[in-house]
């Protein structure tokens, strides 16, 4: 169904894990990397996400938060127990409204926090960059980061 495979195979050592439920979602951020030149990797829920981890770690994970089995919150409780896992950047893409206990669930294991409705600002703007920035030299990533954040708050502000 996907080209997870053809990724697996012929892509560059680092990659992109994307964990939706939303095919819909799957697709959209999968084709927008994959433009870039993104190797791109996919998952449908947490298990399958910690399995494919388990495979070959990725450079970067873009995780929603509401799914069925083990959702993003408990993903994200799993990786941080991990010492090998606790380094790989997770940019959490959400729906849900967070309070500030979900956003303390949070702290620590995720690097940025999207609401889906600003997905398609942040698929445009900076996500092709933070990609690009942590799959091609993680010493540099967190900086290109934080920048490509400020500039998507700064757009959202217009």
């Amino acid at each position: 169904m996907y080209a997870d495979d053809y990724f697996e195979s012929s892509a560059p050592e680092k990659h992109v894990l994307v964990v939706d439920d939303d095919p819909d979602v799957l697709d959209l951020i999968r084709n927008h990397l994959q433009v870039h030149g993104i190797a791109i990797r996919t998952a449908a829920d947490g298990s399958e996400a910690l399995d494919k981890i388990a495979e070959k770690s990725p450079a970067l994970i873009v995780l929603d938060l509401a799914m069925p089995g083990i959702n993003g919150f408990e993903f994200v409780s799993r990786m941080r127990v991990q010492p090998s896992l606790r380094r790989i950047p997770v940019i959490v893409l959400t729906s849900l409204s967070l309070d500030i206990h979900d956003i303390a669930k949070l702290l620590g294991g995720v690097s940025l926090i999207v609401p889906k409705n600003r997905l398609d600002l942040f698929r445009r703007d900076a996500l092709p960059a933070i990609a690009r920035a942590i799959v091609a030299d993680e010493a540099v990533a967190w900086g290109k980061l934080r920048r490509a954040f400020m500039l998507v708050q700064d757009r959202n502000r217009n």
